[in-house]
C-alpha cells in the first residue's frame, strides 16, 4: 500500500507492520507518508527493511519508531554510524514523541549482513536481543556496550572484533568463524560467557577474556573438527585448543580427542 503523493520507494504493509524503504527519505517524509495512509508512525511500524540501493542512513532516526522490533539493512549500507541505535541519545532526541517511554523498547533483531563497519557505541544500552553480523565487518570499540538483553550474536567470516564490543551483555556463548581477528579485551566484562568456539585460523591479539574467569575455549578446523593447533596469545605462552582462562592465561582443561566434532551449542 502506498500514498497517492509518494513514490514507490516507500511501501507499508499493514498486516505485518513492515516498512520498505527503497529510496533516500528523511524521517519526516516517512512519517508524512504513513499519516497519508491513516496510520500512526509511532505504533504502526514494527519492521524496517532498507533497500540495496540506499547508501546512507544519516536521514533516518530509527528511535522515532516506538514499536520497532526488527531492522534489516540492504547491501548498500556499509556502515552503521556511531551512536545510531544508542538508546540514551535516541530517547533524548525523541523525548517529545516518546513521552515517558524509552527508544527501542521493542527492538529484538538487527540484521546487517553486508555492513562493513559498526561504529563506536552504535548500540549502547539498546535492548536488542539478536544481532546478525555479516562477513568482513569491523566492529569498533563498545559497539554493543551494555545491551542488557543481547543473548544471541552471529558473526560472519573475516570480522575484526575490537575491545569491549559486548561488554555488559548477557551472551553466554560465541562462535568466532574463520579469518576473524580478535583484539585485546574484545570479550571482557561478559559475565555470562561460558563457551567460546574459534576457528583454528583466528588471530588473537592479546588477552581477550576477563582474568580468573572460566571459559571453555575450543578451536576447530574447516571440517568442524576439534584440533590441537598451537596459537600465540599476546606473544606470551602458547595454548592448545581446549582451554580455560585463568590468571590472565589460557590453561589446559582436559583436552578432547583430536578429530571430535565441535558443537556450537
Amino acid at each position: 500500500m502506498s500514498g497517492s503523493h509518494y513514490p514507490k520507494s516507500l511501501n507499508y504493509e499493514c498486516e505485518s507492520g513492515s516498512l520498505f524503504v527503497d529510496g533516500h527519505h528523511t524521517t519526516e517524509e516517512i512519517w508524512n507518508y504513513l499519516y497519508s495512509l491513516g496510520v500512526s508512525p509511532t505504533d504502526a511500524v514494527r519492521q524496517i527493511y532498507i533497500s540495496n540501493i540506499i547508501k546512507s542512513l544519516e536521514h533516518i532516526d530509527f528511535g522515532a519508531f516506538v514499536k520497532l522490533e526488527k531492522v534489516v539493512f540492504g547491501e548498500g549500507i556499509r556502515s552503521i554510524p556511531e551512536r545510531m541505535f544508542d538508546r540514551y541519545y535516541a530517547t533524548e532526541r525523541n523525548k517529545d514523541l516518546l513521552g515517558n517511554k524509552q527508544a527501542f523498547s521493542c527492538l529484538k533483531t538487527i540484521e546487517c549482513q553486508k555492513v562493513e563497519e559498526i561504529g563506536r557505541y552504535a548500540f549502547w544500552l539498546n535492548p536488542v536481543k539478536t544481532v546478525i553480523i555479516g562477513n568482513n565487518c569491523r566492529v569498533l570499540p563498545n559497539a554493543f556496550l551494555d545491551c542488557s538483553n543481547l543473548s544471541k550474536v552471529q558473526l560472519g567470516l573475516n570480522c575484526v572484533l575490537s575491545r569491549y564490543i559486548f561488554s555488559g551483555c548477557p551472551v553466554d556463548r560465541l562462535v568466532v568463524p574463520s579469518g576473524c581477528q580478535v583484539n585485546l579485551n574484545a570479550f571482557t566484562n561478559m559475565p555470562n560467557l561460558k563457551k567460546l568456539r574459534m576457528a583454528d585460523n583466528v588471530l588473537v591479539n592479546g588477552p581477550v577474556l576477563d582474568k580468573n574467569k572460566f571459559v571453555e575455549v575450543i578451536k576447530y578446523n574447516e571440517r568442524g573438527e576439534i584440533v590441537d593447533k598451537v596459537a600465540k596469545v599476546d606473544n606470551q605462552g602458547l595454548y592448545s585448543m581446549f582451554y580455560a582462562y585463568k590468571d590472565g592465561q589460557f590453561v589446559k582443561n582436559g583436552a578432547l580427542p583430536c578429530g571430535e566434532m565441535v558443537s556450537h551449542r
